[in-house]
């Protein structure tokens, strides 16, 4: 875990995600993450992103014995008509259960500049020996309360990012005060951001950290706002 505190979460709504059982995807990886090269070549026209992600298992988790953030999806805006079986442009797998350590792991992306909504959230529970696999697609996260999409982001929630903008959205991770949810926390206060911009800079120190917008994904569903005071 980091060093520093996170904020406790407040569920919003019951969203039960234990429906629409599927499979694991078997290919699906990270896929955007800020290299030196290519941050040095591109970061004057494209966008970084910075996030935690915690995929440790979560025992007691609402209910199930335990429970386990296994994948995250987003969309970059407008994309109306994708098919629910296609990937998403920004994609996370969490790794082997058999190597889950329950900490936050630092990422930093190299985007178009846009709007990304959430699109897949996948959690693995299991009550007994039996695993539950759920799955939330497009169809349940990017609908946009205007026909045909607008590019405004989805009811799941959505983050934007600008050319040579750093920006960081929050801390994902699992909320088991009812039933396992996607929740996105954060760090909270300056002096702690600070301490969590050198975890970034460890993994990545070729990154330009010295303006970084903190700038929360944008959700009524998975977070509650806040901003740096």
């Amino acid at each position: 875990m980091h060093p520093h505190p996170r904020h406790s979460s407040i569920l919003l709504c019951g969203l039960l995600l234990i429906t629409g059982c599927s499979t694991l995807p078997h290919s699906a990886s990270l896929n955007s993450e800020a290299g030196e090269e290519t941050y040095k070549a591109n970061r004057g026209r494209l966008g970084t992103v910075l996030l935690d992600i915690n995929w440790g298992r979560r025992w007691g988790c609402g209910g199930f014995d335990h429970a386990e953030l296994r994948g995250l999806g987003f969309d970059r805006q407008p994309s109306p008509g994708r098919p629910a079986e296609a990937e998403a442009d920004v994609v996370f797998e969490g790794p082997s259960s058999l190597v889950l350590r329950p900490a936050f792991q630092s990422y930093a992306l190299l985007l178009q500049p846009g709007t990304y909504a959430l699109s897949s959230v996948t959690i693995k529970a299991a009550k007994g020996k039996e695993p539950v696999v759920a799955r939330m697609t497009r169809a349940q996260l990017e609908q946009d309360d205007a026909p045909g999409g607008g590019g405004k982001g989805g009811k799941g929630g959505s983050f934007r990012v600008a050319a040579s903008e750093t920006v960081y959205i929050g801390n994902f991770a699992l909320d088991c005060s009812q039933e396992p949810i996607l929740w996105r926390y954060f760090t909270q206060g300056r002096e702690h951001f600070q301490q969590h911009l050198t975890e970034y800079r460890r993994k990545y120190p070729f990154l330009k950290l010295d303006d970084v917008q903190y700038r929360l994904f944008d959700t009524k569903v998975f977070g509650k706002p806040y901003q740096l005071p």
